[in-house]
């Protein structure tokens, strides 16, 4: 047996080879829940607008078809659509013409009166119900006028007929759109939803053009989604292992899982189920007689259940069994594929646990625990087959929960521990254990709940210190950074005497402290961390003490230690679980993106990610995620840092607070920044300002300020710029030490400070920026410093040094793999090269700055580059007309009326010399004679050389 949990089914398009369908049915494709399928959407409309065309919207009940549906109804009615909707129900599915009365409710009075006598009175009739007397000879006539009032319709503009739910649709209204729509010849859309199922309820709807109907399955909604859609719903986050269940149970179908946040709420119950899903599920499976519930409580006990293990759970034949089985998967209750069953949707199964009597549910526990081999699935159902704390086990549960591959899955781990505390085995010591994997796991509203409780619990003694440390990071995971330094001071009094807990302590204050911008506060406290670490002479603790330590001194602008940093490395113990922000190994890979060295710091946060994922810990990736994010920015792969934002995203959703919401949304608007799209860089921009200053962090205030700086900059709105840069800026400045993590917008400040005038502060930033690369040994600080340079002495008219600054800062990116801040500086070096008058070199160097920004998808900055190449054009044709020294000596003297021989003996040359400078002279001026020239040289000053030109 396999304690594998089973993948959220994935429902596929029917194949257009399928028999139910015909030639002319098109596939569209599965669209899972949550993305609108604009695309198929754009399509079918698209389409309906020149001919008839239908899209069919199916998927299993609850998945949202109807919100699909009435989606795209008002999609149609804003493009022009004359849209006539109706939807069908269970309860009026035998009264004729139901639905197609609905349709025909609010048409115009005089479209019914236009129609022959013999159809008018049909509508009148059956669809209006103006007259009681029905004939059943009218219903063709009925069938007739719908068909020829849509046509008549379509002649004026594009017309949808939209039904939901046409499972249920009446006979006649059926019939009746089956009729239409092999008739319809204009300009109109067939819109409906079926449920799905064996059937096959649109089998009758086909049109004649081949292609024109096209189906779109909406499938299951992912985690992701559904924790986005419940905490909309009910305003507070869920955490991810309630996420996980509640997606599991509901096979992803949003209504289901509304429903089941309604009951499980933030803690986790086995069997309850709302009512509205226990009464679905009566009439599903309430007539089985007891042995097909049996068998079927036998697949819902297990993960992955097989007709093998479900026949000798339940000690039957397993011919017995698959007679058992055939009802139910005739109903549509199971799926047989193979030997594996499965409930279809996965709801049923949990409706199936919920209705057996406790006593059977323990019964086939205990059969599934005699079989289990592995520890933790055995200790399980130990578990769920025990009504108090045995002595047996309990121990079964904490070996479980010592076993290697339940360390690798806190979630399980914590689950096995709430298992031996609800059966009466609660001690603090489990609790706390419990409370730890909670945390790994990100449940950080368990954590905290089980810590305080052993706080508050008098027997808490030795614990209470370790209990407070659980609690602080709790708090920090949130952003709520004051809090926990005061629960640390306490923490600090509890460990007393205890040198492994002080250095603890210790540590995670020196991680507080600084996230509060309190560098000094942290320093102390990593001080005294490596003094208890030292003490212990625990290679691991002397590791994480090394690598904080490390950490802050980096941060603070004091330069990176690396042969401690290796030390700290190498004494690691990666098999050790270690908050994050205290692994050596997490440290070095966020600190090679604070220096800039990005693809270094690319695999080392994939190696940190892919092992906190092996692990299942969620606790403090969001660090982790962040400067991956940061890191994908600065190679340029915005696409992938937006989709590290979107995890970002769900994670802050399941943590709470504004903490993770700000670095979310950050992520997302550098990445949205960088990419062009204005509108969603300012929406995150404006989201991460209101999450930073409602964080206790310091650190986080400035990058929503960098992220907005820069897209103003972007823009061209330098004033604006400055505005948001300044008081960052003013800090920077101010600082004692530098801040590493948001020294990327000082380049910015400067830019704007140039395009505003503000030479003298620029200079002072640029010489700061200067001797903090020196010092830090930074090249991405080197290199945007000399390009700042040469931005500021172009700016003061000094274009030759201009030019070898920047030069100099194009060798240092060289060294740097962060492609945009290269085209950035080559922007600016053809900028000065232009304005030197080197225009080939210029080109080919703004052509390179170009081609970069097009490639990395920076249309902001292609245009930026564009506009230089445009400017270097112009500035081309009018050097091409501009005459030189020499030729303007030998065109001043013609057009005074100087001979060829009189202008030679002026300028001491030769006749000939003259005569060639004369022949440039007309061909640049497009003149023919010396009269045009007299003319041209007084009307056309700019024909002058420059000032030295020769």
């Amino acid at each position: 047996m396999s304690g594998t949990q089973e993948a959220p089914m994935q429902r596929t398009a029917r194949p257009t080879s399928d028999p139910g369908w015909s030639g002319a049915r098109r596939s569209t494709g599965t669209v899972p829940n949550g993305v609108d399928g604009a695309q198929e959407v754009s399509a079918f409309l698209a389409g309906a607008t020149r001919e008839p065309a239908a899209l069919v919207i199916d998927g299993e009940s609850g998945i949202g078809k109807t919100t699909a549906w009435a989606a795209v109804a008002e999609r149609a009615r804003q493009a022009g659509f004359r849209v006539l909707s109706a939807r069908a129900s269970e309860r009026e599915g035998d009264v004729a013409f139901g639905v197609a009365s609905v349709l025909a409710g609010d048409l115009e009075s005089e479209l019914v009166t236009s129609l022959p006598d013999v159809q008018r009175r049909a509508v009148e009739r059956h669809l209006l119900h103006l007259d009681r007397h029905q004939f059943d000879d009218d219903q063709r006539a009925v069938v007739a006028a719908f068909t020829a009032i849509v046509n008549r319709l379509s002649d004026a503009g594009p017309v949808l007929i939209a039904v939901d739910d046409v499972q249920w649709i009446d006979t006649a209204s059926r019939d009746l759109l089956a009729f239409a729509a092999r008739r319809l010849r204009g300009r109109v859309g067939l819109l409906l939803t079926e449920r799905t199922g064996p059937d096959g309820a649109t089998a009758w709807l086909k049109l004649d053009r081949p292609g024109a109907l096209s189906r779109l399955t909406i499938g299951p909604m992912d985690v992701r989604s559904l924790q986005r859609m419940i905490a909309e719903r009910f305003g507070r986050p869920f955490p991810r292992r309630t996420m996980a269940r509640i997606a599991k149970v509901s096979g992803g179908n949003p209504s289901y899982a509304v429903e089941l946040a309604q009951v499980m709420g933030p803690t986790i119950s086995t069997t309850a189920l709302p009512p509205s899903i226990v009464e679905a599920l009566e009439d599903a499976i309430g007539h089985f007689d007891d042995d097909v519930e049996r068998a079927l409580l036998a697949a819902a006990c297990v993960d992955d259940p097989t007709v093998d293990v479900m026949a000798a759970i339940t000690s039957t034949p397993v011919e017995r069994l698959v007679h058992l089985l055939e009802e139910p998967e005739t109903d549509g209750i199971i799926a047989i594929e193979g030997n594996r069953v499965r409930f279809t949707p996965p709801v049923l199964a949990h409706g199936v646990y919920g209705r057996a009597r406790p006593s059977t549910r323990r019964a086939l526990h205990r059969a599934i625990a005699d079989m289990e081999s592995l520890p933790a699935q055995r200790a399980r159902h130990m578990a769920l087959a025990a009504v108090t704390a045995d002595p047996a086990t309990l121990a079964a549960l904490d070996a479980a929960v010592a076993d290697e591959s339940v360390q690798y899955d806190p979630a399980a781990a914590a689950e096995l521990l709430e298992l031996a505390i609800g059966l009466g085995g609660d001690t603090v010591e489990r609790r706390l254990a419990a409370a730890r994997q909670h945390l790994r796991a990100g449940d950080v509203d368990r954590c905290r709940e089980l810590a305080e409780s052993v706080i508050a619990d008098p027997s808490g003694g030795d614990q209470r210190a370790h209990a407070r440390l659980l609690v602080a990071r709790t708090l920090m995971a949130r952003g709520e950074f004051r809090d926990a330094t005061d629960v640390l001071q306490l923490a600090t009094s509890d460990a007393v005497r205890r040198p492994e807990s002080l250095m603890c302590v210790h540590l995670v204050s020196a991680v507080a402290h600084s996230s509060l911008g309190d560098g000094d506060g942290a320093q102390r406290h990593s001080v005294q961390a490596m003094t208890y670490a030292e003490r212990l002479e625990d290679p691991h603790a002397i590791s994480r003490a090394l690598a904080v330590h490390v950490s802050l001194q980096c941060r603070r602008g004091f330069g990176l230690d690396q042969s401690t940093l290796n030390r700290a490395m190498d004494l690691e113990d990666l098999e050790v679980t270690t908050c994050v922000r205290l692994s050596a190994h997490a440290v070095n890979a966020v600190i090679l993106v604070w220096m800039g060295r990005l693809e270094e710091a690319e695999i080392a946060l994939a190696a940190v990610m892919d092992r906190l994922a092996a692990r299942g810990e969620d606790a403090d990736l969001s660090w982790i995620e962040f400067h991956s994010a940061m890191a994908k920015v600065g190679l340029g792969r915005y696409a992938e840092a937006a989709r590290v934002a979107e995890s970002l995203a769900v994670r802050a959703e399941q943590v709470g607070g504004t903490h993770v919401h700000m670095m979310a949304a950050v992520s997302a608007s550098l990445a949205a920044a960088y990419a062009g799209r204005e509108h969603d860089a300012r929406i995150e921009a404006e989201a991460a300002l209101g999450d930073a200053s409602a964080s206790d962090g310091q650190w986080a205030t400035p990058w929503p300020i960098i992220a907005l700086g820069f897209l103003e900059v972007s823009l061209g709105n330098h004033a604006q710029a400055l505005d948001v840069l300044r008081p960052l800026i003013f800090r920077w400045q101010q600082a004692a030490a530098v801040d590493m993590t948001t020294f990327q917008s000082v380049p910015d400040a400067v830019e704007a400070m140039i395009a505003v005038k503000a030479l003298a502060d620029a200079e002072r930033l640029v010489v700061l920026l200067r001797d903090s690369a020196a010092r830090l040994d930074h090249r991405w600080m080197a290199a945007t410093a000399a390009r700042c340079q040469g931005m500021l002495m172009a700016a003061r008219g000094e274009l030759g040094d201009a030019e070898r600054a920047v030069a100099s800062a194009m060798a240092e990116h060289a060294l740097v793999p962060s492609p945009f801040e290269r085209a950035r500086t080559q922007l600016v070096l053809g900028q000065v090269q232009r304005r030197l008058r080197h225009g080939t070199v210029a080109r080919a160097t703004l052509d390179e700055a170009r081609a970069t920004f097009e490639r990395l998808g920076t249309p902001l900055w292609t245009a930026r580059a564009e506009a230089e190449l445009a400017h270097i054009g112009r500035s081309s044709r009018a050097q091409d007309t501009r005459l030189t020294s020499a030729e303007w000596r030998v065109a001043e003297l013609a057009a005074a009326g100087m001979s060829n021989k009189e202008v030679a003996s002026a300028l001491f040359i030769s006749a000939k010399t003259v005569e060639g400078n004369l022949g440039r002279v007309y061909r640049k001026l497009g003149i023919r004679n010396r009269v045009e020239l007299r003319h041209r040289l007084a009307a056309d000053t700019w024909a002058r050389p420059a000032r030295g030109e020769d």
